[in-house]
């Protein structure tokens, strides 16, 4: 299974979309969003996220939600008060969303099965 991370920038709502696809490790997340905070792709002052996980496996497991939570917190001039939806498909998928909640993070997140729900909140 081929891994591939795009992501791009809608100007006019404001949301950073990025997605996985194939195997994505617990190192693949936290890479790809440094790669993105130090080369400044992601916008200033973005605060919408959706991030797909529907055509990606996850390869590493629930406990691993606090070393994601921690990532979250380091950069948290980049995820404070930010919303971000998590589009995911299956019940291992979905596990991260609840407890990265349980980590006292300082943003919303949820899960959603659709980008178009995903948006819908994101922008409420």
């Amino acid at each position: 299974m081929e891994q591939k991370i795009e992501y791009h920038y809608d100007p006019e709502n404001q949301i950073f979309y990025k997605n996985y696809h194939g195997e994505i490790s617990l190192e693949d997340v936290i890479n790809s969003w440094e790669k993105l905070i130090s080369e400044k792709i992601i916008p200033e002052n973005t605060k919408r996220f959706i991030i797909s996980y529907k055509e990606a496996k996850i390869l590493y497991q629930p406990r691993d939600a606090v070393f994601i939570a921690n990532f979250y917190k380091k950069h948290d001039w980049v995820f404070t008060r930010s919303k971000i939806a998590a589009i995911m498909v299956t019940p291992d998928q979905t596990v991260f969303t609840h407890l990265l909640q349980l980590e006292n993070v300082e943003f919303e997140i949820e899960s959603f099965y659709t980008q178009e729900a995903a948006v819908r909140w994101v922008l409420s």
